[in-house]
């Protein structure tokens, strides 16, 4: 009865290591997973991710990193939107360390929403008329370049990070938050409505109108000469600087 009763737990033993050393595999298993989509113009990040965003005649996504997290990954198309999560909570670490990288192929992206941080880039500029990028979470990053009509963004408090953005468009619409950072200075735009309730400065290029509002201790440093400039409100301890 001892004998068997000890050869059982040698077998589980045994047991538990194959699952262990086939777990380990798995973390340290960097694998790709490549997907065609149906049609989307909006994307919903519900954990932290490192995005790419590209333009391209194309829907379509592609994850990359260590297996484990890359089949914990969950996608699917949601009223037109492409919403991407994670099963993976208890183990989730930072875009930096998990390293997992979506990259998201559209050809008229409207708006992208992150929840929760996120390293998000473009690869090549949106010129859909109208794009606006919205965050949340502790802390974002993320490098945006744009050629067309309309560019927005806003985020949740108390999101913090440095949001840049680069390229031209006719309207610039921002509303700042928190201690989120705001570098539009190669953005070039001929109506800028600004609204930093923020701690932390936001600049950009503004050549014609600028409408603006400060609520907080954050500046707004204006390049480019804006020929109208129109103070809306003016509650916070920051400035209106014209470089």
């Amino acid at each position: 009865m001892e004998k068997s009763r000890a050869m059982k737990n040698v077998v589980y033993l045994l047991l538990s290591c194959v699952f262990l050393l086939a777990g380990c595999a798995k973390m340290n298993n960097d694998v790709t997973k490549s997907v065609e989509l149906e049609a989307f113009n909006e994307i919903e990040l519900g954990e932290s991710f490192e995005i790419e965003l590209r333009e391209s005649p194309t829907y379509h996504i592609e994850i990359s990193g260590s297996e484990h997290f890359v089949d914990k990954v969950t996608f699917g198309i949601v009223n037109g939107s492409l919403v991407i999560d994670t099963d993976a909570r208890a183990k989730w670490m930072h875009p930096k360390n998990n390293k997992i990288k979506i990259v998201i192929d559209c050809p008229a992206l409207r708006k992208c929403t992150a929840y929760e941080t996120c390293n998000i880039k473009t690869l090549n500029p949106i010129t859909t008329p109208e794009f606006g990028l919205i965050v949340g979470g502790k802390l974002n990053t993320a490098n945006i370049e744009v050629n067309n009509d309309i560019c927005y963004f806003w985020n949740y408090y108390p999101c913090g990070g440095k949001i840049t953005f680069n390229g031209a468009c006719n309207q610039f619409k921002l509303w700042g938050n928190s201690l989120i950072t705001v570098n539009a200075r190669n953005l070039v735009t001929s109506y800028a409505y600004i609204e930093n309730k923020a701690n932390n400065d936001v600049s950009l290029t503004v050549t014609g109108i600028l409408q603006y509002t400060i609520g907080g201790k954050g500046n707004i440093r204006a390049y480019g000469q804006p020929t109208v400039i129109d103070l809306i409100s003016d509650t916070g301890e920051g400035e209106l600087i014209l470089p």
